[in-house]
């Protein structure tokens, strides 16, 4: 019975380590469509702050059907990623990362001495 547990506790390890493998793929936009007028995005991005290259590199790494989303209604774009934790969160995260692997070691421990 141990031998099917260690083997069903590598399989499912293995299956959450390798999930990264199974990640979606977008593929090239060679050969795509006629792209619309990206010019109100460019100049949204302006708006928001960024430099003109930046703004045009942005909006080329869209796709056609993305342009002409966006195109239609520029305030669409809004910015993201600018993330300020408060000193709380971390705290908490690190205490909720500290408790787990304490669980974690102390469920393994258990089950180590009734094996």
């Amino acid at each position: 019975m141990l031998h099917y547990r260690a083997a069903l506790c590598a399989f499912v390890i293995t299956g959450l380590l390798a999930a990264p493998a199974r990640a979606d793929v977008i593929g090239s936009q060679a050969g795509s469509k006629k792209a619309p007028a990206t010019a109100p995005l460019t100049g949204k991005l302006r708006e928001m702050g960024m430099t003109e290259a930046d703004a045009a590199t942005s909006v080329a790494r869209l796709t056609p059907d993305e342009v002409a989303y966006f195109s239609v209604a520029p305030e669409r774009i809004q910015v993201v990623g600018d993330v300020d934790n408060m000193w709380y969160e971390t705290a908490l995260g690190a205490a909720f990362g500290v408790g787990m692997t304490a669980l974690i070691i102390g469920i393994v421990a258990h089950n180590k001495d009734h094996n």
